[in-house]
């Protein structure tokens, strides 16, 4: 759950690079991503996560890697309604 914050954050405050959000600086680190994980424990998760079987891609699909964790987390954000279509 902490990693996945971490990405969904990354999203919204876009640094240059991964590592500079665990900086000591004041205007390139985070507090909240510092105290929250370890930047090595990050990118051991991130070098090591695997969300799909690779003997049953879907050649058109684009995101067919990912489609799993598309489909999990759509099916969880579903549980608070739809607030907006656009």
């Amino acid at each position: 759950r902490k990693f996945l914050g971490i990405l969904i954050l990354s999203g919204y405050h876009i640094l240059p690079q991964q590592r500079m959000y665990w900086s000591l600086d004041s205007d390139k680190g985070l507090d909240i991503v510092r105290n929250c994980m370890p930047r090595n424990k990050f990118e051991a998760i991130k070098r090591n996560i695997h969300l799909s079987d690779n003997s049953n891609l879907d050649k058109n699909d684009k995101f067919t890697k990912l489609r799993p964790i598309f489909d999990l987390m759509n099916e969880r954000f579903l549980q608070f309604g739809i607030f907006s279509y656009n």
